[in-house]
């Protein structure tokens, strides 16, 4: 159950400005939510091989059990690999972030917030995107409000594409520590599946406690915050 957002959020420019200060904070939930990633992610890549290896409701054609059998195995084996990959996304995401054109003259961002180079960093975007709607229906009303805070934190626009700590950024950070399996034939849709299964959680309570941070420093504290109550 989760505390609804207020419809009135004020406009970015009734914020005030950032101070030093803000920027440490931002600095310093950052930092945090680097960690938990992490955790997250040991914690899902043998999840996630467990999936792969269970039994389909329809047999599979013996190329498709091994690529999966093949990427369980390579999951388990390349954990803090892969840990490591998923908390460098989150930061590059961050840093990308900042290059964007920032104000109302700017031109508008990409769609998706990324280039597209090949089919394989199609299918990662999709899957991450499809990940990121699933935890902001998960967040409900209260997720504006988040994004709130870390733009007057970070002096950007509460904007889901070029925040760095908000469900897209996750999601990206999360499917990045998955690659080649989020986008090959063989493995992709078992793959989604079971972030879609083992994820979402993980990537609310990442959100929702970088909003507690928020809150107990005082940042737009008359905005409802996020809450996540047990079940």
């Amino acid at each position: 159950v989760l505390v609804p957002a207020s419809d009135d959020l004020r406009r970015r420019e009734d914020f005030v400005v950032t101070l030093p200060e803000q920027y440490a904070l931002f600095d310093h939930i950052r930092e945090a939510a680097g960690l938990r990633l992490a955790d997250v992610v040991a914690d899902l890549l043998p999840r996630v091989a467990d999936e792969l290896q269970s039994l389909p409701e329809q047999a599979q054609p013996l190329q498709s059990e091994m690529a999966l059998a093949e990427a369980a195995l390579v999951l388990r084996d390349e954990i803090d690999l892969r840990t490591e990959s998923a908390v460098g996304a989150l930061d590059e995401f961050h840093f990308r972030s900042l290059q964007e054109p920032r104000g109302p003259a700017s031109p508008p961002a990409r769609p998706s917030g990324f280039e597209l180079v090949t089919d394989a960093a199609l299918s990662d975007q999709i899957v991450a995107q499809n990940l990121a709607t699933r935890a902001r229906e998960a967040l409900e009303e209260a997720y504006p409000a988040y994004l709130s805070r870390l733009a007057q934190l970070t002096g950007g626009e509460a904007d889901e594409d070029r925040c760095p700590l908000g469900a897209k950024a996750l999601a990206v950070a999360l499917v990045s520590a998955l690659r080649p399996f989020s986008s090959d034939p063989l493995t992709r849709d078992r793959v989604e599946a079971a972030l879609q299964k083992h994820a979402v959680i993980p990537i609310r309570e990442m959100i929702a406690a970088a909003d507690r941070r928020m809150v107990a420093q005082g940042v737009l504290s008359t905005l409802p915050r996020i809450v996540v109550f047990p079940g």
